[in-house]
């Protein structure tokens, strides 16, 4: 393994080698492009043919959509300014104080020309471009437009700014024209200039008019920036990013039958010193060799450095592999430990299944035979408790029969007590009457004898003894001195003191008789 690692090694190795050859041919050719910055060369890559203000100029579908500043025709941002001067500076060009235009329509004044305006002074400053393949004509007027060439116009001391910002570092060309759109020979013309902004430098920005011009209301051929004064320094204008070109039409101080069409071509350009730029390029190509060479030697560095370390992580990275196999066999003994487990677990659960399923059964057959005693039980239950309840409301009766013997049986007692008190009154009674019978006896004896009466037959009632004395029931004397009449049997105080209590005995048979058959 620690054979094969190295053979690894080894080919990473060689693979960095050719990276570095090839690195190593780069820079020489590089070496050789000559003096053209960076900046300078990717812009000659990209927009070789330069910018042109026509071609560049854009036109939207809306005004939501549409944008100032514009980017080039090479997508580089804001390029394309189209501003206005401020009244208050006029006639000083002082570009901190120029704005942008602020609105933007389709078929403004007529079909087919779009852009930038005020909305002022009937939408002066304004940037037009005529999108038609033929002349535009504004109506009432004596303005015409030619087909694809952009149109401006100032407004009452405010001149129009149209600004291109540098979007490269290098020496650029500038050319393009001024001319009259408007065929009247109205007005007092407009002045023109091409100024240079160099708002690289920050705070020591500077302002320059590099070339100017005018237009006389009669004037209605194409006047070149070449042709103003100064116009031979827009041959060759050096620029870095930030930097502006302004291409301004002045009123001069009053706007009407001002309308201008406006070219603008800016071209980059390459240095013609030759000699110069074979002798900077041979010492260049001398220097990236030498440099290539360094570049080699620390690359091969470099490489050795980073194969002993991809070797080294390679041996750890195999050490771990023979771990990971190791660990891998002994997860793999776990696995099937793990799944004999696992079908043990799955026998015991199907054991425990069928073992639940058993006592479901079981339980359920013990309380459905639960349930059929429990309903005997509660048959029975509902038996005994009618049993109960018949037997509370026979107790309740015997409770009330007996609370009724109770009651019969304290009147017999009552009863039993009076007959012997009657008895006793009875006997007493006889008592009396013995000894009134034997004082009567005595008493007649002892009495002077009546004479006998007639034997004849009366209806009369027997006479009487003539005392008119009454006897007692306790044998006292009455008045006459004789005792008084002693009850007997019969009489009504003997039936009463008699008889009474054996009533109320025989009237309580009669009723518990009478309760007994109910």
């Amino acid at each position: 393994m620690n054979s094969r690692i190295a053979q690894q090694g080894w080919t990473h190795l060689r693979h960095l080698m050719g990276r570095l050859i090839a690195i190593a041919v780069v820079v020489a050719a590089t070496a050789n492009l000559g003096p053209v910055t960076h900046a300078h060369a990717q812009q000659l890559s990209s927009c070789a043919a330069g910018w042109n203000l026509a071609n560049d100029f854009r036109t939207y579908a809306s005004a939501a959509s549409a944008q100032d500043p514009q980017p080039d025709s090479c997508n580089n941002p804001n390029v394309w300014y189209f501003e206005k001067g401020s009244t208050t500076d006029y006639p000083q060009h002082v570009p901190t104080n120029y704005a942008l235009l602020d609105n933007y329509d389709n078929n403004f004044g007529t079909t087919g020309v779009d852009g930038w305006h005020t909305g002022i002074n009937g939408g002066t400053p304004e940037v037009l471009k005529n999108t038609n393949t033929s002349d535009a004509m504004f109506p009432n007027t004596a303005v015409d437009i030619p087909p694809g060439t952009i149109d401006v116009h100032p407004a009452p001391s405010q001149f129009l700014v149209v600004g291109w910002r540098s979007p490269l570092t290098g020496v650029v060309s500038v050319s393009g024209s001024f001319k009259r759109n408007d065929g009247s020979n109205s007005g007092n013309g407009v002045s023109w200039s091409v100024d240079k902004y160099t708002a690289s430098q920050g705070s020591n920005a500077t302002n320059t008019t590099l070339v100017s011009g005018s237009i006389a209301p009669t004037q209605h051929d194409q006047q070149p920036f070449s042709g103003g004064a100064g116009g031979g320094s827009l041959a060759s204008v050096s620029v870095s990013p930030g930097d502006y070109l302004y291409f301004i039409v002045d009123p001069n101080t009053e706007y009407s039958f001002d309308s201008t069409k406006l070219d603008v071509q800016i071209t980059p350009l390459v240095d013609a010193d030759a000699t110069a730029t074979a002798s900077v390029a041979a010492g260049q190509t001398v220097a990236a060799q030498q440099t290539a060479t360094a570049q080699a030697g620390q690359t091969a560095t470099a490489v050795a450095q980073q194969t002993a370390t991809a070797v080294t992580q390679q041996t750890a990275s195999a050490q771990q592999t023979m771990q990971a196999g190791q660990t891998a066999a002994a997860v793999t003994q776990q696995t099937a430990q793990a799944q004999q487990t696992a079908q043990a677990a799955a026998q015991q659960t199907t054991v425990a299944q069928q073992t639940a399923t058993s006592v479901a059964q079981q339980t359920a057959t013990a309380v459905t035979q639960q349930t059929t005693v429990a309903g005997q039980t509660a048959v029975a239950v509902a038996q005994q408790t009618t049993q109960a309840q018949q037997t509370m409301q026979a107790g309740q009766t015997a409770t009330a029969v007996a609370r009724q013997t109770t009651t019969a049986q304290q009147t017999v007692t009552a009863a039993a007590q009076q007959t012997a008190t009657a008895g006793q009154r009875t006997a007493q009674a006889q008592q009396t009457a013995t000894a009134a019978t034997q004082q009567t006896a005595q008493a007649q004896q002892t009495a002077t004898p009546v004479p006998p009466t007639s034997t004849a037959t009366s209806t009369s009632a027997p006479t009487q003894p003539t005392s008119t004395s009454t006897a007692t029931a306790g044998g006292a004397v009455g008045p006459g001195g004789a005792s008084a009449a002693t009850p007997e049997l019969g009489s009504g105080e003997l039936l009463a003191t008699g008889l009474l209590p054996l009533g109320v005995v025989l009237l309580w048979r009669r009723r518990r008789r009478g309760r007994a058959t109910r």
